[in-house]
């Protein structure tokens, strides 16, 4: 998976979770910030057990300590799309007019500062079956971009 905010590839060994309110002192964003760990217990319902006995479901970036919607974790598979300086509305609203729907998860916000904005959408075609769904992870980070209606055009034609 890729993180959205660093845009490094994290393998799912190394994600990190985000302790609960009670557990401060994260050794890079420092003694007022939620502790970022790696798990190594989970309880039935898969969510992890941190190192005081509380539990997380909220996944974290071991790099840039970000954390994730859980849609990021148990979703596959999730391709990375900067839309560019425009905005996720923008993209957003595009492929609406495409004849796409689209659902939209934000992901929570990077403690790191010049984070680009992300957000998970998930997008079906009009008039399908909901099950056909294609995903993707949305940032407006600077730089090279592609349209939203463009990707989802390329992809669905591979799918084919």
């Amino acid at each position: 998976m890729h993180c959205p905010f660093c845009e490094r590839v994290v393998p799912p060994a190394d994600v990190r979770f985000l302790a609960a309110a009670t557990l401060k002192g994260d050794p890079v964003l420092g003694d007022d910030a939620l502790l970022r760990f790696r798990a190594v217990r989970f309880t039935p319902e898969c969510a992890a057990i941190a190192p005081d006995g509380s539990t997380s479901s909220t996944p974290a970036c071991p790099h840039c300590r970000s954390a994730w919607v859980e849609q990021m974790r148990v979703a596959d598979p999730i391709d990375a799309l900067c839309v560019g300086p425009q905005g996720i509305d923008h993209a957003a609203a595009h492929a609406v007019s495409q004849g796409w729907l689209i659902e939209r998860f934000p992901l929570a916000q990077s403690p790191m500062k010049g984070a680009p904005d992300a957000c998970l959408v998930r997008c079906t075609q009009q008039n399908t079956d909901a099950d056909d769904a294609v995903l993707f992870m949305l940032t407006t980070r600077p730089g090279t971009h592609e349209a939203l209606s463009e990707a989802l055009a390329r992809t669905t034609e591979v799918a084919l």
